[in-house]
């Protein structure tokens, strides 16, 4: 449980020695590609953030300090040598983690944090939004792949004939407030 009193739903394998993942869009899900790529010698925790999968919503939220509360949270159940890692906007809240407390962590890895280098839209975000506020969630999941994530026609089609498609959809409303936290 958070902070807030969130319920966050974590899992976890291996070894002692852990890796703390935070992930990014659209739910822990998307860790289970990287798991059997890890060293025997090293377990793995990952937890859905709020608003996704067995977690709970909480409350909107103007900046990732909620977000932090949770990573703390799950942090607090593990050794105080975890190497916390994080992608895209989880490597944004793995940073913000950090920020606010290293006493859990032996170290990070933060791969590709979409952290704004000036006041530009995100390309596609304005097409997300209005597709949400419709209530076309696919369509804004559509929208995010196609203009902010960039991926090509047949990446677009695999995403929407994988078990990650309804997820993505499930989620898209998160990106309304992670994307003004961010900026």
């Amino acid at each position: 449980e958070s902070a807030d009193g969130t319920s966050i739903a974590w899992q976890e394998s291996g070894a002692r020695r852990r890796v703390l993942l935070v992930h990014s869009f659209p739910d822990a899900s998307m860790w289970r590609l990287v798991l059997p790529y890890l060293p025997d010698e090293v377990g793995a925790v990952w937890f859905d953030r709020r608003g996704r999968g067995g977690s709970g919503r909480g409350e909107d939220y103007a900046d990732f300090s909620a977000e932090v509360d949770d990573v703390l949270a799950v942090a607090a159940l593990l050794e105080p040598d975890a190497v916390l890692v994080g992608h895209s906007i989880g490597a944004v809240i793995a940073l913000e983690t950090l920020r606010r407390d290293t006493t859990p962590f032996a170290g990070a890895v933060l791969y590709e944090p979409p952290l704004p280098i000036d006041d530009s839209p995100t390309p596609g975000r304005a097409e997300m939004l209005t597709a949400l506020d419709e209530g076309r969630h696919e369509d804004a999941v559509e929208a995010w792949a196609r203009k902010s994530v960039r991926l090509p026609e047949p990446a677009i089609e695999a995403f929407k004939a994988s078990p990650a498609w309804p997820r993505a959809v499930d989620a898209i409303w998160t990106m309304r407030r992670e994307g003004e936290a961010l900026r």
